[in-house]
């Protein structure tokens, strides 16, 4: 059995709960889902969400508990062996998500988010499988733009950019105003050398996400790369502004400023720099370029 006869009542609960979880009211959340339950206690879409409910609010045992109830209503029901492999993911238990999103494939193989949920488990482990993965949910859903991102990303981490590249231009085709596409899509361009459209791409990231500081920083290296200094520097102060304890910032801000050859901007940018770094004295750059606490080496004793 694939699916199921629920009750209408139950449904609408079930319905509702979810909705009340995206608007962050826990409590009747909660009540919303038992009534679900109550009314059809077979329900295994509802066990499924409930689960989903527990994580959300960190109860695993509670999560592992309302899985059970589903096995034991049908053991052989894909989408709870999907749910339960997407849970074991955000658990971190890598090997038993495999299993589990394994066997939803067994019980229905033309099941395009199970392909997706597999797509996204290998992501970082094996790009080989999760392209693949993600080409089988693009075959049932040959229009979801979710879909097409997420293989975007991953041909982008195997640096097939121009694969990359056309996937996700597919994909803004279909939701052009879907932030992460938009970013993906910029990045893609200037992996290409395509400078000029990749800047063109990041304004409109900026524009609809300027609280992020990293935004402003992509489109800095962008505009510095273009050889647009200027444009850069400014750039590169709104991410500063935001982050100053961002040490590879205040280092392209200085490497630009010099390069323009604004003496006074430089001389106040090395001033500050010199303040962030009396800020945070027992610091180091770590790798992403941020200050962060040293590491105390493992040999030396404590003063």
């Amino acid at each position: 059995m694939q699916g199921g006869t629920w009750s209408e009542d139950a449904l609408h609960w079930n319905k509702t709960a979810n909705r009340l979880v995206r608007e962050g009211s826990l409590q009747e959340a909660h009540r919303a889902y038992l009534n679900a339950l109550e009314i059809d206690p077979n329900f295994i879409e509802a066990w499924g969400s409930l689960a989903s409910f527990f994580l959300h609010v960190g109860e695993i045992e509670k999560a592992e508990e309302c899985f059970e109830q589903a096995f034991d209503i049908n053991p052989d029901y894909a989408y709870t062996w999907r749910a339960y492999g997407a849970f074991l993911c955000t658990i971190e238990k890598f090997k038993e998500a495999e299993s589990a999103l394994q066997k939803a494939i067994q019980l229905d193989p033309h099941d395009a988010k199970t392909w997706a949920a597999l797509g996204l488990l290998y992501m970082g482990m094996d790009e080989t499988e999760s392209i693949n993965a993600f080409r089988r949910a693009l075959e049932m859903e040959p229009d979801n733009p979710q879909f097409m991102v997420y293989l975007g990303e991953t041909l982008s981490g195997s640096e097939r950019y121009i694969e990359a590249e056309e996937i996700v231009r597919r994909s803004l085709s279909i939701d052009p105003e879907a932030l992460f596409a938009l970013a993906l899509y910029a990045r893609c361009l200037y992996a290409l050398g395509r400078l000029r459209e990749a800047i063109e791409y990041q304004v409109r990231v900026v524009k609809a996400d300027d609280e992020n500081h990293n935004r402003w920083y992509m489109l800095a290296a962008m505009q510095k790369d273009a050889g647009f200094l200027t444009r850069a520097e400014d750039a590169l102060k709104k991410t500063i502004s935001m982050r100053p304890d961002f040490l590879k910032a205040w280092e392209d801000l200085i490497e630009v400023q010099t390069e323009i050859g604004v003496e006074d901007e430089l001389l106040l940018t090395l001033t500050m720099h010199e303040e962030i770094l009396r800020a945070y004295p027992d610091s180091d750059k770590d790798d992403e370029g941020y200050l962060s606490p040293k590491v105390r080496n493992k040999n030396s004793k404590e003063g």
